[in-house]
This record gives C-alpha cells, sequence and structure tokens, in this order.
C-alpha cells in the first residue's frame, strides 16, 4: 500500500499509522466544516447571522429544500474615532444593533469577540483600541484594514 501517503508501521502487535492527528486538530477541522456558516462572514459584520435550511411547503404538502440567506447590505459607516467613512458589509441586524449602541465605534467597542464572529469585525475592534491609545500617547496610529478602507479620502 505504498500508493498512499500514509504509512503503518508495527507497534507492538497494533498497526498505527504514522500521520496521525492529535484530537484537537480533528476537532478543529470539522468546526470549520460547520454547516450554515458562510465565509463571507467573516469579511463583514453579520452578528451571528447564518445561512438557514428548511422546506418550502406547497399546497400539496409536497415539501421542497429550500435555505434562507442573511439580509446582507454593503453600507458606508461613519467612525467617529477614525474621522472617516468605512465601506463595510453588514446585516440588517447589525445596522439596528449599530443604531441602538450610537455608532459603528461603540459597537465594535461593546460586543464581544464571540458575538461579533468575524474575523473583520475582531480586527476592526483591535484596530480601534489601537488607534484610541495611539491618540491618547500622541504617537501616529496605524493605517486601517485593506477591507475596511475609508470611502472619500
Amino acid at each position: 500500500r505504498s500508493s498512499d501517503n500514509r504509512q503503518m508501521r508495527s507497534n507492538g502487535g497494533m498497526n498505527v499509522f504514522s500521520s496521525f492527528r492529535p484530537l484537537t486538530a480533528v476537532a478543529e477541522l470539522f468546526a470549520a466544516f460547520e454547516r450554515g456558516i458562510p465565509n463571507r462572514a467573516q469579511r463583514g459584520l453579520y452578528g451571528g447571522k447564518q445561512i438557514g435550511f428548511g422546506n418550502s411547503v406547497s399546497f400539496s404538502n409536497k415539501k421542497t429544500r429550500r435555505t434562507w440567506k442573511p439580509n446582507v447590505h454593503a453600507k458606508s459607516l461613519y467612525s467617529e474615532t477614525f474621522d472617516a467613512n468605512i465601506r463595510l458589509r453588514v446585516t440588517t441586524s447589525v445596522l439596528r444593533t449599530i443604531d441602538k449602541y450610537g455608532g459603528v465605534d461603540n459597537y465594535l467597542l461593546k460586543t464581544d469577540d464571540d458575538k461579533l464572529d468575524s474575523e473583520l469585525g475582531s480586527r476592526l475592534k483591535a484596530h480601534l483600541i489601537e488607534h484610541i491609545r495611539c491618540v491618547q500617547a500622541g504617537v501616529k496610529p496605524p493605517p486601517l484594514p485593506k477591507e475596511a478602507s475609508p470611502v472619500g479620502k
């Protein structure tokens, strides 16, 4: 069986694959393929919204599988800290939450990383905190991430 990359070796009468993965790596692999979380959600503020799955039921009670996608819009949101409009992909529920918190800066600062549920959101939050610290220290702040580039500047 030299055709596959795994080579078996004998270990006290038991065959063990030489290229085994630890249990945590396997768990991370399965977590990466969790159903309903689009990769696109990592590049915007989706607020934990996922793809919904279910059935369309006709009058004759015939069931057809379908999906419900999050209501995502590309919006230009004003950041008081960066003093710029930032173009982001956001869901309508996140837009309501941003209004509730009084702006995108407050939303990012007050929301936990688990609730942000995106790489871009976590990076923006880190940049926002770093920007505030640099302004307080009188140092030039770092630039914004490429995905959230300012609009009109």
